[in-house]
């Protein structure tokens, strides 16, 4: 089951990379237009370090959606 996730996870990392290498090249450098344009946060997430076991990652427990609907 691990190694199928990690093979899933690694063919998902090979498409958003080659999607993003597609927006660059139609685009440009597009990232100071966005963040030019934006005006506050839609998804705001509260981060916090976790230590399992001596290995220390990143945990995202809530969300909060900004916009109203």
């Amino acid at each position: 089951m691990f190694s199928q996730t990690k093979t899933g996870m690694g063919e998902l990392m090979n498409t958003a990379i080659f999607s993003m290498v597609e927006a660059k090249f139609a685009m440009g450098d597009f990232n100071q237009m966005i963040l030019h344009r934006t005006d506050k946060a839609q998804l705001k997430a509260t981060a916090k370090k976790d230590n399992v076991a001596g290995f220390v990652f990143m945990s995202y427990p809530s969300a909060i959606c900004c916009f109203a609907l």
